[in-house]
């Protein structure tokens, strides 16, 4: 994974001269947010679009044009739904979904560019009156709608969007990890034994959103408003669910148990049962963990830093005991 960092800026391709593949006016151009992807708002014709670069090395062609499949499929099939909706890519001036680009020079970054519709809406809040079960029934209704889509998507062509275990920010791989890091390595171990037990793939596998928490959708009345599909992957349709509450992983046991109940009421709305793996569901948060560890741990090795942070300090405290929802 290569992860553009605001210092890195400098080494972008022209900006106004990407967004104008898409009629893009220069003067509108708003930096968003930097990531593995670096985000720009945009104007075109009147309508504010989103741009998204992303260097080769983290994402090809191939696996971005996937992406923007899966997204159209789920656009098209999620019409008559209002509760869900995705944001659409949008294809340039000369009707390509990906623009390739680079940085000036014989050595400069290659990278890809890629444009959506903005979602209108909000994020909702931590620690207020969102965090109620009206919120928790939209995101599961989402989701449930989500996989329910995914459900009946057959990838015109290969390459598909990779497995989870071949994608960054989901795989659980320790290769290169230091022996120094017992705690994260014993969790591994007890992770690989439990992935050993679960069943082949079958009727509750398939593509995922795989980062459906709360940065990637926006609220819009009743209608919930997704986008981000860049870590789209084959997992356990419960993963999602699972990556999708993460974040409140330390809330107390009760509070755990309304948001699942409140998530699973709203999930069934749409996409039907999702027993058979639910008790695996601390398994899985589990896993979450260890991954993004692992992907934070590779991406400070990458950069030289040799000094970690409090966020890893606590995630190899927890990892100590084993995590129950």
């Amino acid at each position: 994974m290569t992860t553009t960092r605001p210092d890195q800026a400098s080494a972008r391709p022209d900006i106004a001269a990407v967004v104008a593949r898409w009629n893009g006016d220069p003067r509108t151009v708003v930096h968003v947010r930097d990531g593995e992807n670096a985000v720009y708002r945009f104007v075109a014709e009147g309508r504010p679009r989103i741009l998204r670069l992303s260097e080769t090395v983290h994402r090809s062609r191939d696996q971005l044009e996937a992406e923007l499949e899966f997204i159209r499929f789920v656009s098209c099939a999620g019409i008559a739904s209002q509760s869900f909706a995705v944001a659409c890519p949008v294809a340039s001036v000369d009707g390509a979904w990906v623009e390739a680009t680079s940085t000036d020079g014989a050595t400069g970054t290659s990278w890809h560019a890629v444009a959506f519709e903005e979602a209108s809406g909000r994020h909702f809040e931590f620690f207020s009156p969102d965090i109620d079960r009206p919120l928790f029934l939209k995101w599961g209704r989402a989701l449930g709608a989500l996989h329910s889509i995914s459900r009946e998507f057959r990838p015109r062509a290969e390459p598909r969007r990779p497995l989870w275990t071949e994608q960054d920010g989901t795989r659980c791989d320790v290769a290169g990890v230091t022996p120094a890091e017992t705690m994260a390595l014993r969790e591994h171990d007890r992770l690989v034994e439990w992935l050993a037990r679960l069943p082949a793939p079958n009727e509750h596998w398939g593509l995922i959103h795989a980062d459906f928490e709360r940065t990637n959708f926006v609220l819009d009345g009743e209608t919930l408003r997704v986008y981000d599909f860049d870590d789209a992957c084959y997992h356990w349709y419960v993963a999602d669910i699972a990556h999708a509450l993460w974040a409140f992983r330390g809330a107390p046991p009760e509070d755990r148990t309304r948001f699942l109940d409140w998530f699973l009421e709203g999930y069934r709305e749409r996409a039907g049962v999702v027993e058979d793996l639910l008790e695996d569901f601390s398994w899985f948060i589990r896993l979450r963990s260890l991954s993004l560890f692992l992907r934070r741990v590779r991406l400070r090795t990458s950069e030289g830093r040799r000094t970690d942070d409090a966020w890893e300090q606590r995630m190899r405290t927890a990892f100590e005991t084993p995590y129950r929802w």
